[in-house]
């Protein structure tokens, strides 16, 4: 089957309330990915953001979509986090030093965009039966924050290290070639496999299948993925005083 990456939706903006209304009305539901696009990143998120710029064109050379690794890079390297949907008050996420949830209005802000991913349909598989697998990796991921599973700092390292050609002598002269070995997962490998544990894109073989080959830019251009929703954080509208006040 052929590799075509993931077009995102239009851009939609609303405030934290009318985001948390999404998942409220069912349109965004638990166990949901959300990918973010900071509008004012830390210093660790520009880094991040830099190296997807270089491993995304990689990526699609290794789909053999080469020629779109410029474009997939421009529009996916910006995705530095990743995380879960797990209610409309709370997020569930790998991040430093643990695994944590988190309510949303600590997490998202103004000038940031959010896209939010869903594993694409496998086989027979219904529209019921991924909500219910969704629903248990939430479980999945509630577990791991139940156990604080700490945050594997030196996934980072790899990347940084991959990035500036330290590959040629140590790892390989793919990123694939990387992750052939059992590592720690960072916040979107941990959606990964907290979707994978839950019995979801059952599908993938190889390196593909292992959460620690995913970033948060992979999945937001990856077909394995269905893009639910881009949305873009704008500030809430100041209350008018009303007459007499």
């Amino acid at each position: 089957m052929s590799w075509t990456p993931t077009e995102h939706p239009p851009i939609e903006r609303m405030t934290v309330p009318e985001f948390r209304r999404q998942i409220f009305s069912g349109r965004i539901v638990t166990g949901d990915g959300v990918l973010y696009h900071y509008g004012a990143p830390a210093f660790s998120r520009r880094l991040i953001g830099r190296v997807q710029r270089r491993i995304l064109p990689n990526l699609c050379e290794a789909k053999g979509v080469g020629s779109e690794g410029g474009r997939v890079a421009a529009e996916n390297a910006g995705w530095t986090h990743a995380g879960m949907v797990l209610s409309p008050w709370f997020t569930v996420e790998q991040t430093t030093p643990r695994c944590r949830t988190a309510l949303w209005v600590d997490v998202i802000r103004p000038g940031d965009r959010l896209l939010v991913v869903r594993p694409a349909l496998v086989g027979a598989q219904s529209c019921e039966d991924r909500r219910e697998l969704l629903e248990a990796a939430s479980r999945a991921a509630l577990q791991d924050v139940e156990q604080r599973v700490p945050y594997p700092h030196r996934e980072l390292l790899i990347y940084w290290l991959w990035s500036w050609g330290i590959r040629r002598t140590l790892w390989g002269h793919s990123f694939l070639d990387i992750f052939s070995a059992e590592t720690g997962n960072v916040c979107s490998s941990s959606v990964i496999g907290w979707w994978r544990s839950a019995g979801l894109l059952a599908n993938l073989t190889g390196c593909d299948a292992r959460p620690e080959a995913w970033y948060p830019g992979r999945m937001g251009c990856d077909p394995a993925l269905r893009a639910v929703a881009h949305i873009e954080i704008i500030a809430d509208e100041p209350e008018q005083p009303t007459q007499g006040d």
